[in-house]
């Protein structure tokens, strides 16, 4: 197993106050996205995608999708994979909205993606995703 040099992305978005610049938050969620399609291509799903499982490398720029303590096989219908993991489970301001109603699918990792890419961008106090798992 290597060791990933680096920090997560959130704790280098706290050192940029004003967030990333664009170009460098695009790459990152970029290599997150090819991240997610490897994993899902092996039929799996992570579950749980947020800048604190995003290894950012500051020597290379690279950012390494990290933490699957939570990543599940897909559910399969017979002998297909149908793209759904049936428990509750992440961290709930990252969550996309239908993972509050235990049907977590693919898709909802990539609103994950583009709700942290929102949030380097931006670099409020608060997650953008916090009032939703709220309500």
């Amino acid at each position: 197993m290597d060791v990933l040099p680096g920090e997560p992305v959130y704790k280098s978005l706290w050192r940029h106050q004003r967030g990333f610049p664009e170009a460098f938050a695009k790459q990152c969620a970029a290599q997150v996205v090819v991240a997610l399609l490897d994993l899902h291509g092996r039929g799996f799903m992570h579950r749980d995608v947020k800048t604190g499982n995003v290894l950012l490398d500051p020597a290379t720029g690279r950012c390494h999708l990290i933490d699957f303590g939570f990543a599940k096989p897909l559910v399969r219908d017979d002998r297909t994979l149908d793209g759904r993991a049936m428990s509750f489970v992440g961290t709930h301001y990252a969550m996309a909205p239908e993972v509050y109603r235990c049907s977590h699918q693919q898709r909802d990792n990539y609103y994950t993606v583009a709700v942290d890419w929102w949030y380097e961008q931006h670099c409020n106090d608060h997650h953008p995703a916090e009032e939703l798992a709220d309500e």
